[in-house]
């Protein structure tokens, strides 16, 4: 298996929690699910909330790139 990270928010229509689990399961990847986010990982009217996602992102992936 290849190492994955998949970060995806609640808002978005492709999240679906059931077949995200299945693809975390099958390819032993790490999931960052951001509450309100929408497929464009930003939540809608609320900027602060979005830059408060973004560094979520950006610390996800920093942990990520240096295991």
């Amino acid at each position: 298996m290849h190492p994955a990270l998949f970060v995806i928010g609640t808002a978005d229509r492709q999240y679906k929690p059931d077949l995200l689990a299945q693809v975390e399961s099958a390819t032993g990847g790490e999931t960052l699910v951001i509450p309100g986010a929408d497929h464009s990982l930003e939540i809608p009217g609320d900027v602060p909330a979005s830059l408060q996602a973004m560094e979520r992102i950006v610390l996800a992936l920093q942990g990520f790139v240096n295991r």
